[in-house]
């Protein structure tokens, strides 16, 4: 999906406006999501250097990745030191980000010798699952069981 952040700083206010779009049609973008930070908010997080900035513009309906984030975060600290600007378009590509995880293969072989999956269920640590339950919790979960009326067993009209 691509993606277009659009950062704006009120001129009046100097509250700063990030507007994030998303191509869900071809070639058109949609606006997602508009949030508003106060500007004491954002300078003070300037102060705090890249990574508190980045913690503050990230909102729970606007968290974008990592990369974005930091190029979002760098977009807005031009816009505030510099003046010049009152306004930027970023856009992303979510093709690029991918291709960025694909080259890099040694991080990819790490992660996947970090996993230990028993598929066959041949596990010793299913001791320690048995050691968490009592005897009774267990014969409590076999004897509460899914139970079903008969009545909602059956079709309704229409529904098959």
């Amino acid at each position: 999906m691509k993606q277009k952040y659009s950062i704006v700083r009120d001129g009046k206010e100097e509250n700063l406006i990030i507007r994030e779009y998303g191509e869900l049609d071809k070639d058109i973008l949609f606006l997602l999501c508009e949030e508003t930070f106060p500007a004491e908010t954002v300078k003070a997080a300037i102060q705090g250097g890249k990574a508190a900035l980045v913690t503050a513009l990230r909102t729970q309906n606007m968290y974008p990745p990592g990369g974005y984030a930091d190029r979002i975060a760098e977009a807005v600290i031009q816009i505030y030191d510099t003046g010049q600007k009152e306004s930027v378009d970023i856009f992303f590509d979510d093709k690029e980000l991918l291709a960025q995880y694909q080259e890099d293969d040694d991080s990819l072989g790490s992660l996947e010798e970090d996993v230990d999956v028993d598929v066959d269920g041949d596990d010793d640590d299913d001791d320690d699952l048995d050691n968490l339950l009592e005897d009774e919790d267990i014969e409590g979960i076999k004897k509460s069981g899914l139970k079903v009326n008969d009545d909602d067993a059956e079709p309704e009209d229409g529904d098959a």
